[in-house]
């Protein structure tokens, strides 16, 4: 943005602030004083803060951001919220997910973070460090505990959360592409622990096809299950960035179709789709 529309944006907030109805929040001062002293905070609908390591000035120092859950519960219109290089934090507070309207969250650089908070309704972009094991881990964690369908169609809708790839892929032990099935290792599936397949890609798709395919081909059929991407962001459909989406075991697996099969006999696993991706994926343990 040019240096004279900045300006002038930060202007028109300023008399916002003055009538204590301001929609954007990018001072540390302003964001203090919305959380301890509960200012208006009805109208806000962005909070972009920066914690810059390289300001000397004791004005931008601050140890520790206060989050108040009274507050936030009024924040009803925030649809942005960027934190950006505060490493104090290891984990954000419970009440992120009472913000209705939040459609996107950046927690760049923030270093300590071992873990997201639950996710709002509406939450579909998240910016974090996705080569940081735990904050990986805890995406998909939040992604498993939603409800997922099964419609007549006998297709599984499943939630698909975007981030910019700023900081790089997960590190994910499994590589394939669209067509060619993956190699399982022996005993995967452990029953009351496996809760199912943590994929990662890079392109633009909205619906693929699971396939699970048994080791040995003695009649027994594959298990497949059509998956439809649901995704409410307006950078869905943009090919930069990187998707995030759990295919859930119970969604997948069909007892019907198994012929007496165990989930241990079936060691392939293939996705399959009209467009040519490359994916990187993971098997999620609830233990680990």
């Amino acid at each position: 943005m040019h240096d004279l529309i900045e300006d002038m944006g930060r202007y028109v907030v300023k008399m916002q602030k003055d009538l204590g109805e301001y929609s954007r929040i990018w001072d540390v001062e302003d964001f203090e004083e919305v959380m301890l002293n509960n200012t208006e905070s009805k109208a806000i609908e962005s909070i972009w803060l920066q914690h810059d390591i390289f300001d000397t000035s004791t004005r931008n120092i601050v140890k520790k951001l206060y989050f108040s859950k009274e507050v936030m519960k009024n924040m009803t219109r925030l649809k942005l919220l960027y934190i950006n290089k505060f490493d104090t934090h290891e984990h954000l507070p419970r009440s992120i997910a009472q913000l209705g309207a939040l459609r996107c969250l950046d927690l760049s650089h923030c270093k300590r973070l071992t873990q997201l908070p639950e996710f709002p309704v509406q939450l579909d972009t998240i910016e974090a460090d996705w080569t940081n094991y735990w904050i990986c881990n805890s995406l998909f964690r939040n992604l498993s505990l939603l409800q997922h369908d099964i419609s007549a169609s006998d297709s599984l809708s499943l939630r698909v959360i975007r981030g910019w790839r700023w900081h790089g892929m997960p590190r994910f032990p499994y590589q394939g592409i669209d067509g060619v099935s993956v190699y399982l290792p022996e005993n995967w599936y452990i029953h009351d622990s496996f809760s199912g397949f943590a994929v990662c890609y890079h392109g633009i798709l909205t619906d693929i096809t699971a396939h699970l395919i048994p080791l040995n081909d003695d009649g027994v059929s594959c298990i497949t299950r059509k998956l439809v991407l649901s995704n409410h962001s307006k950078y869905s459909l943009e090919r930069n960035g990187i998707h995030f989406f759990l295919i859930p075991f119970a969604g997948l697996w069909d007892i019907s179709k198994a012929n007496g099969k165990t989930p241990n006999d079936y060691r392939h696993i293939m996705l399959s789709s009209s467009e040519k991706i490359k994916y990187i994926f993971r098997l999620l343990y609830k233990m680990n």
